[in-house]
């Protein structure tokens, strides 16, 4: 729910939910290509065989706690799990910079529901890297045709500066509160467990 639903609030804590992440909202227009011989790394799309790399940057990540460890599609927020990065991967929706050996940032992107916008579900990695990558894809989107990049970021100070350094504007005056409830199924034998599922 959004950042002033005090109502919502209300009903969540009372019911035993616990707000564990805050996203804002951010746009950014596309950018032309890079210049030629440009020393800026490029964004290059990851592969199956990068998995080892991507879940460790994801899996250490601070931004991966304060996300509580959600991604977002399309305003679905799940779990991502060394799994579903996988099948992220073989899916060709994740991109990343290497600016040396070791991958230093990536980003998850959405398949496109809309074709005016390119959508990203999340980013992680260092600082500068993190701003080439989210650079690129400003270009990504021009080559593609979308009109703008839409991304949901995580409420984390350095990420924050990060995408507001690649050129990225809040686009609503409002957050997005993501709230949890860990269920627990106590079980007393048959019954009991017929008792829940009922």
């Amino acid at each position: 729910t959004h950042s002033l639903n005090d109502p919502v609030h209300r009903i969540a804590a009372h019911d035993g939910f616990r707000h564990i992440a805050t996203y804002r909202f951010y746009r950014a227009d596309p950018l032309p290509a890079t210049l030629p011989h440009s020393h800026t790394p490029t964004p290059v799309l990851l592969a199956e065989g990068d998995l080892l790399s991507a879940w460790a940057l994801v899996s250490a990540s601070p931004r991966y706690r304060a996300a509580g460890g959600l991604y977002e599609t399309f305003w679905k927020w799940e779990n991502l799990t060394r799994e579903r990065l996988a099948c992220h991967l073989a899916a060709g929706d994740v991109w990343g910079v290497y600016p040396g050996h070791e991958l230093a940032a990536l980003a998850l992107v959405c398949r496109a529901k809309e074709e005016d916008a390119l959508d990203v579900g999340y980013v992680d990695g260092a600082e500068k890297p993190l701003v080439v990558l989210l650079r690129g894809l400003r270009r990504l989107a021009a080559q593609l045709g979308h009109t703008e990049v839409r991304f949901k970021s995580v409420e984390e100070p350095a990420l924050v500066a990060v995408v507001e350094a690649a050129g990225y504007e809040r686009s609503w005056d409002r957050d997005i509160w993501i709230f949890e409830l860990q269920l627990r199924l106590l079980l007393d034998g048959p019954a009991k467990l017929t008792e829940i599922l009922d």
